[in-house]
Parts: structure tokens; C-alpha cells; sequence
């Protein structure tokens, strides 16, 4: 018996078109719900800080200057209580996030004090973010408390590296954004600086030297049957 016909009016092919679409459509939405909960998000760690200049409780006894100029042919400015500090910004969701992605681009702040430069040293990928310094890159008038910069694209695990200068900051600086469909707001996480499993192996394998290879497996062998031995002794003793 024909059920669309009985309940539809439709004949066999109208039928499965019907079903054909249906399924369509589930697809499409089930595809869309998981776009939508898979994560999309970028955060930020710190890894050092370096103070700079005069500063009597970081160079005791010492009469130490620091100067800067965003170009060579500007006069320098001495600055008074300088510091510099080293971020990574790192997407650490599940999808790519392209610059017209951003609806407020990656921002450095400095609540207190004065934001000198802040400078892009590294990427995790070529094509992810133009190196240099934002302050010469920037167009007009900014607020000397405040620089941003917009990658070109970051895929899920690409990271940039930016070092901050500032002066007669109590602190470390704030960075925030805003992307199109993120899960939640950026938020600082300092083992996004920690590095992964593949460099601890390269460096084991690789820069190394071959003594202390031998020496490092030697103790590993060595650990691992004082393990087993401890193990097969309690086992012995559990049964008599």
C-alpha cells in the first residue's frame, strides 16, 4: 500500500523526494548544531618579564637609564620604570579564526602607566601574523595606553608571540578580544606557554648530548626495574 498516496496525495517518486529532503535537512541541521558547539577561541599566557632602567629594588646600587624611539631619526625618550614582558596568544579551539573574523582585533592594554611598543617576535606559522612592531605599523593618533593588531589567519593550534614594553606599570598588561561566534571571552592560560610533547621528544633525541642521552636512559632503565621489583615483591607478600 502506498502510504503517501493514502496520506499526501503523493505518488512513489513524490514520495521519496519527500524523504530525500527530509533527510536533507536533518543533516544540514545536525551539521549546523555541531558547528556551532564545536569551541572558538583564543586566549593568552605569560612566560616573562623583564624590568628595565632605574628601578633601585630590581638593580640595587646601579644608575641605569632606558631610552626609546619608535624610529631612529625621532629623539629618544628616557623612560623612568620600564619593563618588558612576553605573551603567546594562541587559538585554542577547534576552528580556524580569520582576520574578518575579528570584531575587535587582539588588544594590549595597559590599565596603569604608559604602553610603549608592543612588537609581534614570533608565529607559529608563516602567514599567521606580520612580524615587527605594531606601534610603527599603526595608522594616526592612539590612546598611550593601548595598541592592537588583527592576524592574517590563525588555525586551530597557531600561536603569535608578542613583547610588550611599558613604562611605570604596576603589573602586567591586559589583552582581550572579540571574534565572530567564540564560545566565550579570552582568558589568560599559562600552559598554552608550556611546550608540548613533540619538542620534550626533539630535545630528548636531538639537542642533547649523547653522554647525557645514555646517562638520562640508564637512570629510566633503572627506575623502571626498582618499579617492577617493588610491584612483584608486594604481590608475593599479598598472597603468603
Amino acid at each position: 500500500m502506498n502510504l503517501g498516496g493514502a496520506f499526501l496525495g503523493l505518488d512513489s517518486p513524490g514520495w521519496l523526494a519527500l524523504g530525500l529532503g527530509s533527510l536533507v535537512t536533518l543533516i544540514v541541521a545536525l551539521l549546523t548544531y555541531h558547528r556551532q558547539k564545536t569551541p572558538k577561541t583564543l586566549d593568552y599566557g605569560s612566560y616573562e618579564l623583564q624590568p628595565l632602567g632605574a628601578d633601585d629594588d630590581v638593580y640595587p646600587g646601579l644608575k641605569l637609564a632606558a631610552s626609546w624611539s619608535p624610529l631612529e631619526e625621532d629623539e629618544p625618550e628616557m623612560l623612568i620604570k620600564a619593563q618588558v614582558a612576553h605573551y603567546r596568544i594562541k587559538n585554542t579551539g577547534k576552528r580556524a579564526i580569520k582576520a574578518t573574523d575579528f570584531q575587535r582585533p587582539i588588544t594590549v592594554t595597559a590599565p596603569k602607566g604608559r604602553l610603549i611598543d608592543c612588537a609581534v617576535t614570533e608565529i607559529s606559522h608563516p602567514g599567521v601574523c606580520e612580524l615587527g612592531s605594531i606601534y610603527v605599523s599603526c595608522d594616526g593618533p592612539r590612546p598611550d595606553n593601548e595598541l592592537s593588531f588583527t592576524p592574517a589567519l590563525m588555525n586551530p593550534g597557531d600561536w603569535v608571540e608578542i613583547s610588550v614594553l611599558t613604562d611605570g606599570l604596576d603589573g602586567e598588561v591586559d589583552i582581550s578580544s572579540w571574534i565572530v561566534e567564540e564560545t566565550r571571552s579570552m582568558r589568560e592560560r599559562d600552559r598554552i606557554v608550556l611546550p608540548p610533547f613533540s619538542e620534550i621528544v626533539r630535545h630528548f633525541a636531538v639537542e642533547i648530548s649523547p653522554s647525557e642521552r645514555k646517562i638520562t636512559l640508564y637512570h629510566f632503565i633503572l627506575a623502571t626495574i626498582i618499579a617492577v621489583t617493588v610491584l612483584v615483591l608486594a604481590l608475593v607478600f599479598s598472597r603468603t
